[in-house]
């Protein structure tokens, strides 16, 4: 199967009101101060609403899950997504989606009574233009995601050997991530370790087959050589110090396979 066949691309696009300003008098008087040109910048935060916390929340959530089931281009903001893994992510990324626009409504609501109390809160240092107008602010929040097929031809088909050859880059370095954790706790019988240790292994090997557009030889091998130790119960390799070397000495070769 030719590799555009294999993919889609994939783009993520998440934005939310920033309330981080800088505030230019303030940063003027402290640079004066100092007697110093630029030096110093006074940023201040201009809305505490746990509302926009919560959408925050959600989108860096949305954005980890994002990057675990696709792989770099090159291309900011463009990832390659498997073929097989189009429909996990669309389910998935729903959810998100479901969850910013009830978390943004929601702030929507609110935001004319954060810029009625703004004044009392910021004190001196308040300033309306931070502020963007009512009928404006949902115009600050988006989140959307949108698949393309890959192109094919020409130049297009040199990209795309490029794009997978980072993307391969990037799977080998969370392979070996993976990996190198389990090598470094579990071969230490003193170190203790949290159960996320195990499942974020297994994570990768679940997906490291089908992430493999290349079919890279060290990943497919790497990644075989842990499938039993993925499936292992954390509490076991802390019970039975047996289990915990045979685990270790498998990831330990299965590491070297990178070498």
């Amino acid at each position: 199967m030719k590799l555009n066949e294999k993919c889609s691309l994939i783009t993520l696009t998440l934005k939310a009101w920033d309330v981080s300003k800088i505030h230019k008098s303030e940063t003027s008087e402290v640079n004066k101060k100092h007697a110093t040109n630029a030096v110093a910048r006074v940023s201040v935060k201009v809305c505490d609403s746990p509302l926009l916390q919560e959408i925050e929340k959600n989108q860096s959530a949305a954005r980890v899950k994002h990057d675990s089931l696709t792989l770099p281009t090159g291309m900011r903001g463009m990832r390659l997504i498997p073929a097989a893994l189009i429909t996990e992510h669309a389910a998935l990324m729903a959810e998100y989606t479901d969850t910013h626009a009830r978390l943004t409504r929601d702030f929507l609501a609110v935001y004319p009574q954060v810029v009625n109390d703004a004044p009392d809160r910021m004190r001196d240092l308040f300033n309306p233009k931070f502020f963007p107008e009512t009928w404006n602010i949902g115009k600050k929040f988006e989140f959307s995601s949108k698949i393309l097929p890959c192109p094919e031809g020409g130049q297009w088909d040199e990209w795309l050997q490029e794009a997978s050859q980072e993307a391969e880059d990037e799977l080998r370095d969370r392979v070996k991530s993976a990996i190198g954790a389990v090598v470094e706790r579990l071969g230490n019988p003193d170190a203790i370790f949290r159960d996320t240790l195990i499942s974020n292994l297994k994570g990768i090997v679940d997906l490291a087959g089908i992430l493999n557009l290349t079919d890279a030889g060290d990943i497919r091998d790497a990644v075989n050589a842990v499938r039993d130790v993925a499936g292992m119960d954390a509490d076991l390799l802390r019970t039975n110090p047996a289990e915990r070397q045979s685990a270790a000495d498998k990831a330990r070769r299965a590491a070297a396979l990178f070498a």
